[in-house]
């Protein structure tokens, strides 16, 4: 399941929809706006790696986090809730 591919890993990045969910979820994960939010944060991560010239894999979770926060992404429910009634 996958490629591989000598060298690749070190010169490009990738997104596929990788994701660990149960059955029920699986259905929603197959829709395109979640596709859209994983490649949003594929390229965060892409762009993180570039900046820290860093491999992909070596970018912080936490950075990655930040960057997805500061772009207006939501991660989990405290992120729903400042969107909902963002700060004055």
């Amino acid at each position: 399941m996958g490629w591989h591919c000598k060298g690749w890993q070190t010169q490009s990045q990738a997104q596929r929809r990788v994701a660990s969910c149960d059955h029920e979820a699986l259905g929603s994960l197959r829709v395109m706006p979640q596709c859209g939010v994983m490649g949003q944060a594929a390229g965060a991560a892409s762009a993180l790696s570039l900046r820290q010239a860093l491999p992909p894999r070596k970018v912080s979770v936490e950075a990655l986090q930040s960057e997805l926060r500061r772009q207006a992404s939501i991660l989990d429910e405290t992120d729903i809730l400042r969107a909902v009634a963002p700060e004055a």
